[in-house]
């Protein structure tokens, strides 16, 4: 494949997961020897921003941001000169993020902070190109602006930018020109205004893809009992005694502002945060809550950052997806890699996981195909009720289009699901009701029949309910 980028010129790369476009960054960035051709840079060389985010947790964000050029001090060349590493950082951090602390430690930023910091490091580096991998997944709307605005100052600077990015609507906001990857080729180049979003959308999948619905009707949920039942559900200073219903066969949204709350919900349930409140899975409640004694209750959860709390990054593909039910097995269970292997071939299969070889480490995947293993570990032990965390978070056009699929699926098949999600049109598509919560607090749940998404909106930001 050929590709080039030039100086101030944004060019967004598109196409499904597994198409080749991280696999073209790592050549770029020179994780990955290519077998021919050339990569040619400017004399500034190139800064890369990862998807997955790569930060030293415990340290803080002016050491993050300047790790690879800590000042010392003059007089003491053997210390750090404290002054100009925050001065430096404050500097760097300016066009992006001015609000984020210096001092403070990374792993005590949300997601989309950190984010900003990964983008302020490599841009403060003084690269002639920059390549952003999913650069807003993590992002709020405001952070998002704070980016684009970002993006066009590095563009008047002559810096060439390759933006990666599922989101469509982004891409049309930001670029220049769109690069259309399917299985590791070219399949178009196009001036932005110069194809429509569903021409895109068919290049990238490589057939028209018509928008996912659901129908919503009564009869689909069944009325007696529930799956999932949470009374008083909170988390001090962040829940406030959250109550909350899902039958089984249903599908229930929640969507939240930022910092609303919504993001420690289905972490509560389970037990991965402290909280306190009654949770009943299947008319039983539970007297522990841990992970463990959540998954054998029938919980499964799926977390937003996959990374960090969703994959065994070293180990395969198909130990990845027999996990839980290795767990179920007991510590006597004899464990090989054929039945590792076995299982990852049937899932692989089933939900079209590519490459489809379990012996590869997960991490060798793609951000959606990581995700459909999440999912097939779950799916390997028919849980009762599914937790779904940004589910379709850097997951392409296609791949969600199986997920939402794969969702109706499961509440077909008679399993609750309670789906927290930023995106409105993916909550209005899947589910029977959406709940809204801001300020830490259910502030009303609505049926999809009847709500559209401005009222969704002025609820999460405290309008009317």
């Amino acid at each position: 494949m050929s590709l080039h980028v030039d100086a101030g010129e944004v060019v967004a790369l598109l196409g499904e997961n597994g198409a080749g476009k991280s696999t073209l960054v790592r050549c770029v960035a020179g994780e990955v020897t290519p077998e021919a051709g050339h990569v040619w840079l400017a004399d500034r060389g190139v800064a890369v921003v990862h998807q997955e985010l790569s930060y030293v947790g415990p340290t803080s964000v002016a050491e993050n941001l300047l790790l690879a050029q800590l000042p010392r001090h003059r007089r003491f060349p053997f210390l750090l000169d404290r002054r100009r590493l925050v001065e430096r950082a404050r500097e760097m951090l300016a066009p992006i993020a001015p609000d984020i602390d210096v001092r403070a430690r990374m792993s005590d930023l949300r997601v989309g902070d950190r984010q900003l910091v990964e983008i302020a490091r490599a841009v403060g580096a003084g690269a002639a190109a920059v390549l952003m991998d999913e650069p807003t997944a993590a992002l709020t709307a405001a952070e998002v602006a704070k980016l684009f605005a970002a993006v066009e100052a590095l563009r008047r600077q002559g810096v060439g930018i390759l933006y990666i990015s599922h989101r469509l609507d982004e891409i049309q906001r930001v670029a220049d020109r769109a690069v259309v990857l399917r299985d590791g080729a070219v399949a178009g180049t196009h001036r932005i205004g110069e194809v429509t979003r569903e021409d895109l959308v068919a290049e990238i999948v490589g057939r028209q893809l018509g928008a996912f619905t659901r129908e919503h009707h009564a009869e689909q949920v069944t009325e007696a009992g529930a799956s999932l039942e949470v009374t008083g559900l909170t988390v001090p200073g962040r829940l406030r005694a959250l109550d909350l219903r899902v039958r089984p066969g249903e599908i229930v949204g929640l969507y939240g502002l930022a910092g609303s709350g919504v993001e420690l919900v289905a972490k509560a349930v389970v037990g991965a945060v402290r909280a306190t409140g009654e949770v009943t899975v299947d008319g039983r409640r539970l007297k522990r809550r841990t992970p463990a004694a959540c998954r054998r209750a029938g919980l499964a959860h799926v977390p937003s950052d996959r990374r960090e709390e969703g994959i065994f990054p070293l180990l395969s593909v198909g130990t990845n997806i027999a996990m839980s039910a290795m767990a179920d097995r007991g510590g006597a269970a004899l464990v090989t890699r054929a039945s590792d292997r076995e299982a990852g071939r049937h899932w692989a299969e089933r939900l079209d996981i590519r490459p489809r070889d379990p012996d590869l480490p997960v991490s060798a995947l793609s951000g959606g195909n990581q995700q459909k293993s999440i999912f097939a570990r779950w799916l390997a032990i028919r849980p009762k009720v599914f937790l779904l965390d940004e589910p379709t978070k850097g997951v392409d056009v296609g791949a969600k289009s199986q997920m939402y699929e794969l969702i109706a699926t499961v509440a077909a098949e008679g399993a609750g699901v309670l789906v927290v999600s930023s995106e409105l049109p993916e909550l209005m598509s899947l589910c029977n009701r959406i709940g809204v919560v801001t300020r830490g607090a259910l502030a009303g749940m609505y049926s999809t029949a009847s709500v559209d998404e401005q009222q969704l909106v002025d609820a999460a930001i405290g309008g009317h309910s």
